[in-house]
């Protein structure tokens, strides 16, 4: 690895982040677009960060700290992105261990390959290229102008099943989102079993609300009232009735395009916890990385333009032409049959399958760019600007382990750090929430050492206390959780800061440190 390379973006084409905006534009409206802002400043921000030629004032300690960190961060964004891998595989009808497996064995294949930046660069093109070409499809089927497109969703009166729908025609089931079970019926509505068994349905009769277990046939109807609630589970298949509400969208789209879903202190929080989790854990991330090259860098902050302007379009068609994807709540896995939605068979199937060769690609970018960050960790090193306290004079500065000369380069101890993911990836988890943890955790205790520095004792201070902070919080946050608290959503927006604070006043106490 040569110190000309420029620095790796392509962990941000990470199809967990890339899926998680049109997936928050499509739930929270006009909410969403804070965090399709922050997607795509987020990076540039964190490149205006100065990136030493060696992290400031770092001991072996410390700097073997940073590596563990390093490690937890890489490792929690590869579970993540294996965690969608199994989502998708069984949204398709297949097991969660196949879909981590193949993901998995891609990244392990492409470390036995070697390093080579061309390859990551290739790797995130074909990966836009699978995103983009399904979409340009399906302007060209619809409507080449995204501006008028939005404006109809945001005209409309309600989102309705369409006598065309896969759910009016041959029915199908519904996979409700993870922690929503109910699909809520605003107004009458004949649902056609297409299994015989039992409906569970929450019943709403006048201000209260019975639950009935309902014993159904097959082909006979059920009407619903406006307030009752249907209980999925994944395997009953239904039939809809054309022209009705969809279960599970907006009001109307006047509301998702206008009407903020969030009280402004709560969106302005959110964006705050947002903001410093992305900002901060791209930041510990790039400035660990190798030196800047503004021809690299250029052509990754284009890449990554794209896909931004890619993940837009995909929620503003999805709302126009597939508003079933609003049935029983909106998931990344879900999104992926927009093309087969919008252009029936056989063509949107096999778009599907461009698709999901796209996101495969963009994951196999990602894993390069974070192998590269694990590989450049020990040829970064840590040379302290002054010799801290207990080290001689004439010893050589302290350096970060060398990770390069373990998983770095070893493709067998990548294999087994992407191995341990994917086994982590077999217990269901929201892929969105993994990557925010490791963002968070990355924000909180290693962007202010390698953007602050500090002596050896305030930095290790400083990292014990953002990772206590941290921790603490994320573990209550799943413990007890609070829907629409800030804090234990976003656990480094108070870490982060206590980190900072602690480095910040340190210097203040010992200007001489400097």
């Amino acid at each position: 690895m040569t110190q000309a390379e420029p620095p790796q973006l392509g962990w941000w084409l990470s199809p967990v982040l890339l899926l998680s905006v049109p997936v928050e534009l499509l739930t929270a409206g006009r909410d969403g677009l804070f965090l399709l802002l922050l997607v795509s400043v987020a990076p540039l921000l964190a490149l205006l960060f100065p990136q030493p030629s060696t992290p400031p004032s770092w001991n072996h300690s410390t700097g073997r700290l940073a590596a563990i960190l390093i490690l937890l961060m890489v490792g929690t964004i590869l579970w993540a992105n294996l965690t969608l891998a199994g989502d998708v595989a069984v949204w398709l009808g297949g097991s969660r261990w196949s879909g981590a497996a193949v993901a998995g064995g891609g990244m392990v294949a492409l470390a036995a390959l070697g390093e080579d930046e061309r390859r990551g660069r290739l790797l995130g093109l074909l990966a836009l290229l699978g995103l983009a070409l399904p979409l340009l499809v399906v302007l060209r089927a619809t409507d080449p102008v995204p501006s008028r497109v939005w404006s109809r969703v945001a005209s409309q009166a309600a989102f309705r099943f369409s006598p065309e729908s896969p759910w009016v025609n041959e029915g199908r089931s519904v996979r409700a989102r993870r922690g929503a079970d109910t699909l809520v019926f605003e107004e009458e509505h004949r649902l056609i079993p297409l299994t015989d068994g039992r409906m569970r349905v929450t019943i709403s009769d006048g201000r209260r609300l019975r639950v009935e277990e309902l014993l159904v046939t097959r082909g006979r109807p059920v009407t619903l009232r406006p307030g009752d609630r249907l209980h999925v589970d994944g395997r009953a298949r239904y039939r809809f009735e054309a022209g009705k509400r969809i279960p599970g969208a907006p009001a109307s789209g006047i509301v998702w395009a206008d009407a903020p879903l969030r009280p402004r202190g709560v969106a302005f929080l959110r964006l705050l916890g947002l903001g410093v989790t992305l900002v901060g854990g791209a930041a510990a991330l790039f400035t660990l990385g190798e030196p800047r090259s503004r021809g690299g860098t250029a052509l990754w902050g284009l890449l990554l333009l794209a896909a931004v302007v890619w993940s837009e379009c995909w929620a503003v068609y999805g709302a126009a032409y597939a508003p079933e994807l609003f049935l029983g709540g909106v998931t990344p896995e879900k999104l992926l049959e927009l093309p087969a939605l919008v252009l029936g068979e056989p063509w949107g199937r096999w778009l599907v399958g461009v698709v999901l060769a796209g996101l495969l690609a963009g994951m196999l970018a990602a894993a390069a760019a974070l192998r590269q960050t694990l590989g450049h960790m020990s040829t970064a090193g840590v040379a302290p600007a002054r010799v801290p306290a207990g080290q001689n004079a004439g010893e050589p500065p302290a350096r970060v382990p060398a990770i390069e000369e373990g998983i770095g380069q070893d493709w067998r101890l990548w294999g087994g750090l992407v191995g341990l993911a994917g086994l982590a990836s077999l217990w269901p988890f929201d892929a969105w929430t993994l990557l925010s943890l490791a963002f968070g955790l990355g924000a909180s205790t290693l962007a202010p050492l390698v953007v602050v520095g500090g002596r050896p004792r305030a930095a290790m201070g400083a990292t014990a206390v953002g990772f206590a902070l941290f921790v603490g919080l994320a573990v209550l946050g799943r413990l007890a959780p609070a829907q629409g608290n800030i804090i234990l959503s976003f656990p480094a927006l108070i870490a982060a800061p206590a980190a900072w604070g602690i480095l910040w006043l340190a210097r203040r106490l010992s200007p001489e440190a400097e």
